[in-house]
């Protein structure tokens, strides 16, 4: 998992983002969750983003809460995701 903190270095053809912070208890845990997935789905990249790292960033995406996940396709946002996900959730989520 890339951690990014522009949008510029995000690729949106094939990709998942997640944003938090390092004091999130669920922004953690999410992490592992998706790491585990990523080892599965080599052909989606997947993304992090440390909100306090990246204000810009988290302005521009209009997040409100953490962990926030977003899936991409095609260069579109395609789903958006706000709290905890479970391995099976992320799975369905792609």
């Amino acid at each position: 998992m890339k951690t990014i903190t522009k949008s510029e270095e995000l690729k949106k053809e094939n990709s998942v983002l997640k944003i938090g912070t390092p004091y999130c208890g669920p922004c953690q845990l999410i992490v592992e969750n998706l790491k585990l997935v990523e080892t599965k789905h080599p052909e989606v990249e997947f993304y992090e983003v440390n909100a306090e790292d990246a204000e810009d960033l988290v302005e521009e995406l209009r997040i409100r809460n953490v962990p926030t996940v977003i899936r991409y396709k095609d260069g579109e946002e395609v789903k958006r995701n706000v709290g905890m996900m479970t391995i099976e959730q992320i799975e369905n989520f792609l």
